[in-house]
Order: C-alpha cells, then sequence, then structure tokens
C-alpha cells in the first residue's frame, strides 16, 4: 500500500501527467476555434445533437478545452480541472460508444478539421485513446486528494 501510496503523491507524474493532458486539450481546440462551422459538421456527423444544440457544442467545446487545458498546465484549481476534464472525457467516451453501436466509422475532429474519408477511423481506437486519458487525469485527481490531506496523528 505504501508503493501505491508513494505513486500517486509524486509531484513528477503528476506534472508529466498534467502537462500531457493540458497540451493534448489544448491542440486539440485550436482548429475547432479557428473554423467553427467545420467543428459543427462534425458533431452533427455523430448524430447525437442537431441543429442548435450541435451549434452550441461547436463553440462552446472548445473554448472549455481550451480553458482547462490552459488551467492543467498552470495548476490552476487541479482538482476541479482534473474533474471537469473527467467528465469531457466521459462524454467523448458514451459519444463513440453510441457511433460504434451503429457501426459507424467517423472522422472524430478531436485534432484537425481537414475532415475526408481517410480521417475516418474506429471509434474503438478513439474509445481506448479517450479511456487512456481519463485513467490518466483521474491519477491527476487522486494526487491533488492525496496532496491535500493532512497527516494524521
Amino acid at each position: 500500500m505504501n508503493d501505491l501510496k508513494k505513486i500517486f503523491t509524486s509531484k513528477r507524474i503528476s506534472l508529466f501527467v498534467r502537462l500531457v493532458v493540458g497540451i493534448t486539450f489544448i491542440y486539440a481546440s485550436i482548429d475547432k476555434i479557428a473554423v467553427p462551422q467545420y467543428f459543427q459538421q462534425i458533431v452533427q456527423e455523430y448524430k447525437i445533437v442537431g441543429g442548435f444544440f450541435s451549434w452550441l457544442l461547436s463553440l462552446v467545446l472548445p473554448w472549455i478545452e481550451l480553458t482547462l487545458g490552459i488551467f492543467l498546465l498552470i495548476g490552476l484549481w487541479p482538482r476541479f480541472t482534473a474533474a471537469a476534464i473527467a467528465l469531457i472525457l466521459l462524454m467523448f467516451i458514451i459519444a463513440l460508444t453510441i457511433v460504434a453501436i451503429r457501426g459507424q466509422e467517423i472522422d472524430c475532429g478531436c485534432f484537425s478539421l481537414k475532415s475526408s474519408d481517410l480521417n475516418k477511423e474506429n471509434p474503438i481506437s478513439l474509445i481506448i485513446r479517450d479511456l487512456a486519458m481519463l485513467i490518466a487525469i483521474v491519477f491527476v485527481f487522486v494526487h491533488e486528494v492525496f496532496r491535500m490531506k493532512k497527516p494524521s496523528g
């Protein structure tokens, strides 16, 4: 149990994960912010939300990704930020699971909006990637919880 506690209290591991996930979220937001109409088309391809909601999601989500990525990098409100990123990743995983159940291959719109049939992927590989990031961000959250606990005794 002490080894597990050492891992979860490691500042280096937490910093590394924060950097990787933060940079990933910032990078993922850039094209979406620059060209929201293309991102809206990709959101509509999921066939989960349409019309006004796909427009709203395509405008708001990239700015949330950018903000949370920056917060994670600079260490601002790390527990809140990690929890918010975990919720977003869960949302992505649920959307991708719906697409997988339907048997669709889609352009996830994650990092580049240059949509083409070459960008279409099997959603299972995207789910695995998002699950890995979810595990990583849960690590950051747990690290922050351990860090905030005061030693007993």
